[in-house]
């Protein structure tokens, strides 16, 4: 797995990897950014394909490409959702390649991802890119056949209240969601650099968590996820 801050980048990569025939055929992206991931999936397909379609608004979006296929659910992805995914990845390319996306990835049940993971398999020259929240419940199985990378934004936290315990305090103080959201994303921010000082460092401050019972669960579960 790869972490990045820096998806525009990363995506640039993308790009020059498939001009060297070394891109992925599965690439998994875990986000906290589920839209702006889509559009740069979007806008990154639309230039391999040498689309001039307008990839600004998911809702123009070249879905009728008879190289692209985008599963865009909301609420469940079926296994009839992978059944259509299967018979398009067995069209003949009018390029040399095909595409799937996969948004929100998150809403494959247990008989769709085993079909998509079977698509996965079986699928010849064609590139999958799955979208999926950060905290996501997408089979292991599936995951293990992707190149999977981790786009984290975190929000902005104000200089005078990058210390850790000035957080904490301030948010035993007054227990409103905006201090909630601030250490959140500090610990999440500080335990991805996979620092054994961090994470001690994080133990001390879970004791100072334990005077406010009603978060800290969640924020214990933030960080165990990681």
């Amino acid at each position: 797995m790869m972490k990045t801050n820096n998806p525009e980048y990363t995506f640039n990569k993308f790009k020059e990897l498939y001009k060297c025939n070394k891109l992925p055929n599965c690439i998994m992206i875990e986000t906290n950014n589920l839209d702006e991931i889509f559009e740069l999936t979007k806008k990154l397909i639309s230039n391999l394909l040498n689309t001039k379609k307008n990839y600004e608004s998911k809702l123009t979006f070249i879905n009728n490409s008879y190289d692209l296929f985008v599963l865009d659910e909301n609420i469940n992805i079926s296994i009839d959702d992978i059944r259509r995914l299967k018979k398009f990845s067995n069209y003949m390319s009018l390029n040399k390649d095909k595409f799937v996306i996969i948004n929100n990835a998150d809403l494959l049940n247990d008989y769709s991802s085993n079909a998509l993971l079977k698509t996965l398999e079986e699928s010849v020259n064609c590139y999958f890119f799955l979208i999926a929240d950060i905290n996501n419940s997408v089979l292991d199985t599936i995951k293990s056949r992707c190149c999977v990378f981790k786009f984290c934004n975190y929000i902005k936290i104000e200089k005078e209240f990058e210390d850790i315990e000035i957080l904490i305090e301030k948010f035993n103080k007054s227990k409103n969601l905006k201090n909630f959201n601030n250490i959140k994303y500090f610990l999440i921010k500080h335990f991805s650099n996979y620092s054994s000082n961090n994470y001690l460092k994080l133990r001390t401050i879970f004791k100072i968590l334990d005077k406010a019972k009603k978060y800290n669960q969640n924020l214990k579960n933030i960080i165990v996820n990681r």
